[in-house]
């Protein structure tokens, strides 16, 4: 009887356990959302909210094509007005993209059969600034930067400038079907990145897969620099990051996509040498077995990859760590693009609301180190993004190795401990009790890994108690 009711206490203490732990959850959700404004509060009809005639580059801007009242509503989120143009013309707009930073809208209209007519127009003059015929049908564009789109046809892939009077100037040539391909028919493409040196290109799409797989990716990777792309992989979406890897000087570029598992791989492109190559994988989970991603983006800030799903759902990775610490049924996204203002990504759903979702950073950290119960992966966060929320866990991890004598090790966390949570008198104090490091007297030792850390400044308690044996020596 007595063992009986140990095991209850136990499984009862369990249950306790795994209840605090999911109400912490979801009292410290590590991603926040803020809804920015419905478009049918534009007097936008929900017939005209869908993948096709939606399109949104920024998170400034939403575009609509709106059939019924033969218009293009252009919406600023921010002021939370809509402008329209007249699409009565022969042959009608069908589709625009607006600029991600300034009052400049792209126009496309013609079915290929004739060719696609391309016009990029300025609101605020009210007047026509380039225009372009290509050949063919043009079945995806976006604005990669402020200066340039890029344009997707059956064969090629275009880069036009907003800059000077130049047509579109063609970068590659794409994938095409071949008897060992993982995929038949066409490709309806999703996506199209461009690295932030500029020297990588990805396009994405999905198509049949061979042998009745289902929807499948095909991902090309295309290097500027060696003009090569290669092999189609099969990937359902991928975007690029730049980060600096610990133990890095400067930022390198990655790549981040997913393939079969699911797995989400990251690798770094141009690496010092193939030893240093980041390259790491994680393993992915789907509430449903057919869902699968259709874009990723990443917020380069906080190193987090924003990974949204066919079937609604928004994972969060972080990259140096590889920890998904955050996957949640949001709603089916018809857009979604960086936001480049706040951080995070902008959406717009298939109901037509456009919203923003973004890392809570008095949460992440105290999520990932209690919620899922982490705390290596909290800590190096914290201290990589300097966030709140892991203190109690820093100043056991110093009195540890302040404890073994590891005290260029604790000089070290204390330098770079988010928040300067380590950076205290009490902290000072400790160090002057501490024996000569290399002949140096402790606190000045710790004082010149400081000052050598990047980055890293004097606190007011910091700069006093240095410049003390100075303002003595004076006297």
């Amino acid at each position: 009887q007595g063992s009986r009711r140990g095991r209850e206490s136990t499984q009862d203490s369990l249950k306790r356990s795994v209840s605090n732990r999911i109400t912490m959850a979801q009292r410290l959700s590590p991603i926040g959302y803020k809804e920015i404004i419905k478009l049918s509060s534009m007097a936008i009809s929900q017939g005209s909210i869908n993948f096709k005639n939606v399109t949104i580059q920024s998170e400034k801007y939403v575009v609509v094509r709106e059939d019924d009242k033969k218009k293009i509503a252009i919406v600023t989120t921010g002021a939370k007005r809509v402008k329209r143009l007249n699409n009565q013309g022969t042959p009608p707009i069908d589709q625009a993209i607006m600029n991600p930073s300034a009052e400049v809208v792209a126009l496309r209209s013609g079915d290929g059969a004739g060719g696609t007519n391309l016009n990029i127009f300025s609101l605020q003059m009210r007047a026509n600034m380039k225009s372009a015929k290509v050949a063919e049908k043009v079945v995806y564009w976006k604005w990669i930067n402020a200066k340039t789109i890029a344009i997707v046809t059956p064969k090629s892939v275009y880069h036009w400038s907003l800059d000077g009077d130049g047509t579109p100037t063609k970068m590659f040539e794409r994938s095409v079907e071949k008897p060992e391909s993982h995929w038949e028919g066409a490709v309806q493409i999703i996506n199209y990145s461009e690295s932030k040196d500029g020297q990588w290109l990805i396009l994405g799409g999905l198509a049949k897969g061979k042998g009745g797989a289902g929807i499948v990716g095909v991902l090309q990777v295309y290097s500027v620099k060696m003009k090569a792309s290669q092999p189609a992989m099969p990937s359902h979406a991928a975007c690029f990051a730049r980060i600096t890897l610990e133990g890095r000087s400067k930022p390198s570029n990655l790549i981040c996509f997913t393939k079969a598992g699911p797995v989400l791989q990251i690798l770094e492109l141009d690496p010092p040498s193939k030893d240093q190559a980041f390259n790491k994988k994680v393993k992915l989970k789907f509430q449903q077995p057919d869902d699968f991603p259709v874009s990723i983006h990443c917020d380069d800030k906080f190193g987090t990859l924003f990974i949204l799903t066919r079937k609604g759902y928004l994972l969060c990775v972080e990259i140096t760590t590889c920890k998904m610490f955050f996957a949640n049924q949001t709603a089916k996204m018809i857009g979604s693009t960086l936001n480049t203002t706040d951080g995070g990504i902008a959406t717009v759903d298939g109901t037509g609301r456009v919203g923003h979702f973004f890392i809570e950073q008095k949460n992440i950290v105290k999520f990932i180190c209690e919620a899922l119960q982490d705390y290596d992966a909290g800590l190096k966060i914290a201290t990589r993004y300097n966030l709140p929320g892991a203190d109690q866990y820093i100043e056991k991890q110093f009195n540890v190795l302040m404890n073994s004598g590891r005290y260029e090790e604790a000089m070290r966390m204390t330098a770079t401990s988010p928040q300067g949570v380590l950076r205290t008198v009490q902290t000072l104090r400790q160090f002057k009790q501490v024996p000569k490091i290399n002949g140096q007297p402790a606190l000045l030792f710790y004082f010149n890994i400081l000052l050598g850390t990047s980055g890293a400044t004097l606190n007011a308690i910091e700069s006093i108690e240095l410049a003390k044996p100075i303002l003595q020596s004076g006297k």
